[in-house]
């Protein structure tokens, strides 16, 4: 579930493993005069980082895409002025080592790369209007990392499954933003409809239109994390200040208005899972965000 524009993906695709959109913790943690570009960065990272979590199932390359130094160091980068972060890098770097020891043990490469940016929970896509074997008496701590490691990513897959799938036992949280910002807590209501318009408005459709929600949470990522690659790329202020105020419009009008409760029922049905630990890094990572923008905008 990416964004393709002019026929090649955008930034706030798949997150892959050398890092999202190929950022380092140097590029998040910038000096006071790179302060914008390095806060462009870090939300690439971070909105690209949870559009793949929330767009498709958990698997061990998921796992070892997420635990990856890189990924981790920059986790925990931005923990300084995000401290949800920090229990997320935790989760990331524990079932990531679990993921490689057992892809090492069965001599197997996983699933062959990180979530296919079609399998997406039903969310699709968007695409532009045109269209090593330890030995001694480490081996039982290894074991033990295996089998956490196995445990932690079982759990995520039932989390998957049950909160954002919506299969099986009864759950409280709902992927999309109308479900709450709707009367009914339905989807594909009028809210939905701002959402496609509003990705319209940059010239921007989900891939899988019409058979998908256009509100759901990994979509709308994927999309500001697509206007932060926009804003990196601006020939001139004037673009940039473009895609800037349709980042804190669209939290404004969008994310915000449905993130905080979101982030509540998924803590009910899931505490302390991969989905609730994103989702809470994700929700203060936004609200910081909001208030950069509304900073530098003068808004």
């Amino acid at each position: 579930m990416g964004l393709e524009t002019d026929g090649a993906r955008a930034a706030g695709g798949a997150y892959e493993a050398r890092g999202a959109g190929g950022v380092s913790a140097a590029g998040v943690v910038g000096t006071a005069g790179e302060e914008l570009e390095a806060r462009l960065h870090a939300q690439g990272f971070l909105y690209g980082l949870a559009h793949t979590v929330f767009g498709g199932a958990p698997d061990g390359s998921l796992a070892r895409a997420l635990g990856s130094a890189e990924c981790v160091q920059v986790l925990r980068a931005l923990a300084g002025d995000c401290p949800a972060c920090g229990p997320l890098a935790d989760w990331c770097a524990k079932a990531a080592k679990g993921a490689e020891d057992a892809a090492g043990a069965d001599g197997a490469d996983g699933a062959g790369g990180v979530a296919a940016e079609g399998d997406v929970a039903g969310a699709g896509g968007m695409r532009d209007e045109g269209g090593a074997e330890v030995k001694g008496g480490a081996r039982n701590a290894a074991d033990a990392a295996v089998e956490g490691g196995a445990r932690m990513l079982d759990q995520a897959l039932s989390e998957y499954n049950r909160c954002i799938l919506g299969l099986g036992a009864h759950r409280e949280s709902h992927p999309w933003e109308s479900t709450y910002t709707s009367h009914n807590r339905l989807m594909f209501q009028p809210e939905t409809l701002a959402v496609r318009e509003f990705y319209r408005t940059y010239g921007c459709t989900p891939a899988q239109y019409p058979k998908v929600a256009d509100d759901h949470v990994a979509l709308e990522c994927a999309f500001l994390a697509h206007l932060a690659k926009r804003a990196l790329e601006a020939p001139s202020g004037e673009a940039r200040a473009e895609a800037l105020s349709g980042q804190l419009r669209f939290l404004d009008e969008h994310l915000l208005a449905w993130l905080p409760r979101y982030c509540a029922d998924l803590y009910a049905d899931a505490p302390d899972g991969l989905y609730d630990l994103a989702a809470r890094a994700l929700l203060e990572f936004a609200e910081a965000d909001r208030r950069f923008l509304a900073n530098a905008l003068g808004a």
